[in-house]
């Protein structure tokens, strides 16, 4: 399991000297007395955290774009999946956005992309504390044992001192937009974005861990694909669960009158409720009360989804359901 979870991240290891180092850094930065002292150069410490998402074969010759990793068509569809959230209440009135999009442009002022950078970095705060949350029913204890572990646990194992990094150069960037200098306040948001991003990144490396009892011997779910297509049929538009196990990263399993612990059969990557339009999906949500998904972690499901053909690429046609906690205090699809 543990070389599967680690597929788009085999460069851990070289990524925690880099973060080290650079953590070392920012300290030195928040130690002077004025923004115009000597600064951090962007881009050389922003391409030092970008071993958490590229492998070797995915690094761009001298004077070439980069070629795109998992990691970058996961953070482009989590902002295309924001904007296509049609969460409503039960009065049908919508409501309000979860996430929001991050970066902005760097054409946007510095203030407004130090705002975005510090909302998704609470989003991703959040979203841990609620992924980590256990049940007073509890039936299994997340003990950080293998296989158990907190998603807190495994950010810290795999890639110290990352969070400890956003929220140092959070500091630094707040400090800087509120200065005169709009060169360095634009540097300081930049690593600020830079470092956000490879947070998340480690965050959506992480498994999630159900409460809700031992995993069964093998899925319960159905494999999502060609072959599901009566069931698919069978269902209609009745919402049913859906979880992409962290054992089998690339599959997508769907399932009714079931946990989804039983749907995945064991630890989950994303889980939730879907509902289908005939052979696609029109609605998703991130509702799970064993799991409890991160709004983050519908991307890892769409991301699936639109290899499987039941998205399109630009999502039309699917709305996404963002909920903050993952609880199903206020679902739409799994209320």
């Amino acid at each position: 399991m543990a070389q599967e979870l680690d597929r788009d991240f085999r460069h851990d290891q070289d990524l925690v000297p880099q973060i080290e180092q650079l953590a070392e850094q920012v300290k030195t930065e928040e130690a002077k007395p004025s923004p115009q002292a000597d600064r951090i150069e962007s881009d050389a410490q922003i391409n030092a955290v970008a071993p958490v998402q590229a492998d070797a074969d995915d690094r761009a010759p001298p004077g070439k774009p980069a070629k795109k990793t998992r990691n970058d068509e996961l953070a482009e569809l989590i902002n295309v999946a924001a904007a296509h959230d049609d969460h409503k209440d039960d009065a049908g009135t919508a409501k309000p956005t979860v996430v929001e999009q991050f970066p902005l442009p760097g054409t946007d002022t510095p203030q407004h992309r130090h705002d975005a950078a510090a909302d998704r970095l609470k989003l991703i705060k959040e979203s841990i504390l609620a992924e980590d949350a256990t049940r007073s029913n509890a039936k299994v204890d997340k003990d950080d044992t293998k296989g158990h572990e907190r998603v807190q646990h495994q950010i810290e194992q795999r890639f110290p001192n990352v969070e400890g990094l956003a929220d140092a150069c959070q500091k630094i960037s707040a400090t800087a937009v509120k200065g005169k200098d709009a060169a360095h306040a634009q540097a300081k948001v930049t690593e600020f974005e830079g470092t956000v991003r490879a947070f998340q990144d480690a965050y959506l490396s992480t498994y999630l861990m159900s409460t809700d009892g031992a995993a069964p011997a093998k899925p319960k779910g159905i494999l999502l694909g060609p072959g599901a297509k009566k069931q698919i049929k069978d269902w209609g538009t009745t919402p049913v669960k859906f979880a992409v196990p962290a054992a089998k990263p690339d599959e997508v399993r769907v399932g009714a009158n079931m946990s989804h612990v039983d749907v995945a059969g064991g630890n989950a990557l994303s889980a939730g409720w879907l509902q289908f339009n005939g052979n696609k999906v029109s609605k998703i949500e991130n509702v799970s009360g064993g799991f409890r998904p991160g709004p983050l972690r519908n991307a890892i499901v769409l991301e699936r989804l639109q290899e499987l053909g039941f998205v399109e690429d630009d999502l039309d046609g699917t709305a996404v359901n963002h909920q903050r906690d993952g609880t199903y205090d206020g679902a739409e699809l799994g209320g």
